[in-house]
């Protein structure tokens, strides 16, 4: 229960901190070059294993928002009911090109805390696709045999604020 306590109370500082941002207007500030920022709501994620792929899409599984910002991220999701927690985390990120690194401090898939993961991005229009390989965790562990690694791909829409 802490971990939704933690991850609830640094997305509100981040979008508080994101109400606050002056405006490009604003001499001497310069605009966000970052085209990862900003408030994303989750759309659909695949997880490819061996012998299966796993889908999941707002109309079946989760929905949730994934917020980035100065360098940070945070994000929370539940089950369509929203009646669950389905992951929670938060980190840090850097940008290079179309590739971006997750440094991830806290993670509700425990063994992801500490690990660092690169992600491949492209943005078509308002939406986010992001892809790369992440540690098996737990939930994906039955389906996953011996590999050590999944691949990885999550599409995001961004939300107008």
């Amino acid at each position: 229960m802490k971990y939704i306590q933690v991850t609830c109370l640094l997305m509100g500082l981040m979008l508080a901190s994101s109400c606050e941002s002056p405006s490009s207007n604003t001499p001497g500030v310069a605009e966000s070059k970052d085209p990862l920022e900003g408030t994303w709501e989750f759309v659909s994620s695949k997880v490819v294993l061996p012998d299966t792929t796993i889908l999941y899409d707002i109309e079946t599984a989760q929905q949730g928002v994934f917020m980035m910002k100065d360098g940070l991220f945070a994000f929370v999701s539940a089950n369509a009911e929203k009646t669950d927690l389905t992951y929670a985390g938060y980190g840090s990120y850097t940008v290079e090109g179309n590739t971006f690194t997750e440094k991830i401090d806290f993670h509700s898939a425990t063994t992801l805390i500490g690990k660092s993961t690169k992600w491949e991005y492209e943005i078509e229009g308002e939406k986010l696709i992001k892809r790369g390989s992440l540690p098996v965790w737990a939930d994906i562990k039955p389906f996953a045999g011996d590999e050590k690694e999944v691949q990885f791909e999550e599409v995001r829409k961004r939300i107008k604020g």
